[in-house]
């Protein structure tokens, strides 16, 4: 794990969102808690008031479980790993919003997908998503507006489209680390030929697609409706043999700027990212590693800037 790269985050920062990439709504960061959700709670309680959270968020984002919850209710989850062993689904069909109060950790210990959006747009702050196993969008799958902001998602795999998360019509994410993810195509991100996206600040590292697009793909069959936008996020060790980072089924492309693809960023500045020629075909392990410049010993390069045999720079 790439943990170097991995950026400290705090729950009460704002982002810019809404029904479509290009509108603007940074208000659901910034309402405060109605529900609890904690390992220790129980379905039984309210769930209003942190010393009487409910246990599961399943619970939370039923209304038949929870009678309190509306459009535009955040429920807040409090620290710990919480394990999926049934896919999450909303029983809401209005917009809500989950964040993280600490570290928070969805896993589905390899068993099942994470959280099925389906058509309730949902928010999601501060969440990470791990060991994710399905056929598409093993850690999200959506059908509605989403939106994420300084979420984790690591050691997901599908065996089709997305192992982080399927984008059917619109999602934004902000501050959004994606680490050794797999899939067929798109070892993170997937976006449909309808669908629409903008990643701000994030990094992709590590991840792996089989056939085509080891970081994302995209669809775009309509330029004036749809569009993928990437802003000042850095792309790091994904590998697929068609699109190591990014592959587009169309000409019309996503948007790039202040993109950065296998930069010295990738080595803490401190080196250069090259082949590693020495790993086996069909191999899982990462084809490309950091170099570090010469003199340096710090943690993200322990090579010293020694040649190294079987390696070259990219």
């Amino acid at each position: 794990m790439l943990s170097f790269l991995f950026i400290a985050f705090s729950s009460t920062t704002t982002l810019a969102a809404g029904s479509e990439v290009a509108t603007s709504d940074a208000t659901w960061t910034q309402r405060p808690c109605d529900f609890y959700v904690s390992l220790e709670g129980n379905d039984a309680e309210e769930g209003a008031e942190i010393e009487y959270p409910k246990k599961t968020l399943t619970c939370a984002l039923d209304p038949n479980c929870n009678n309190g919850l509306e459009a535009e209710s955040v429920i807040c989850m409090l620290a710990g790993e919480y394990e999926v062993y049934d896919r999450v689904r909303p029983g809401c069909k209005f917009e809500v919003t989950v964040r993280a109060i600490g570290e928070v950790i969805l896993t589905a210990v390899g068993q099942t997908s994470i959280v099925g959006v389906g058509r309730t747009p949902m928010n999601f702050e501060g969440i990470h998503f791990t060991g994710g196993r399905g056929t598409t969008g093993a850690g999200i799958y959506g059908e509605a507006k989403m939106r994420f902001k300084n979420c984790i998602w690591t050691d997901n795999e599908s065996t089709v489209d997305g192992a982080a998360v399927m984008v059917m019509r619109t999602a934004e994410f902000e501050g959004c680390h994606f680490y050794d993810n797999k899939a067929k195509y798109a070892g993170a991100v997937r976006i449909s030929d309808i669908g629409s996206a903008s990643f701000k600040d994030c990094v992709f590292s590590r991840n792996r697609a089989h056939k085509k697009g080891g970081a994302i793909v995209t669809q775009i069959e309509n330029k004036n409706k749809n569009k993928v936008t990437i802003e000042d996020t850095l792309f790091c060790f994904n590998d697929s043999p068609e699109g190591k980072h990014i592959f587009n089924f169309r000409t019309s492309t996503h948007e790039c700027t202040g993109c950065q693809f296998n930069t010295k960023a990738c080595c803490n500045d401190h080196g250069k990212v090259i082949a590693d020629k020495t790993v086996e075909e069909g191999s899982d392990a990462p084809s490309q590693i950091c170099l570090c410049d010469a003199g340096w010993s710090g943690a993200t390069c322990t090579e010293g800037g020694a040649a190294i045999d079987g390696k070259e720079e990219l």
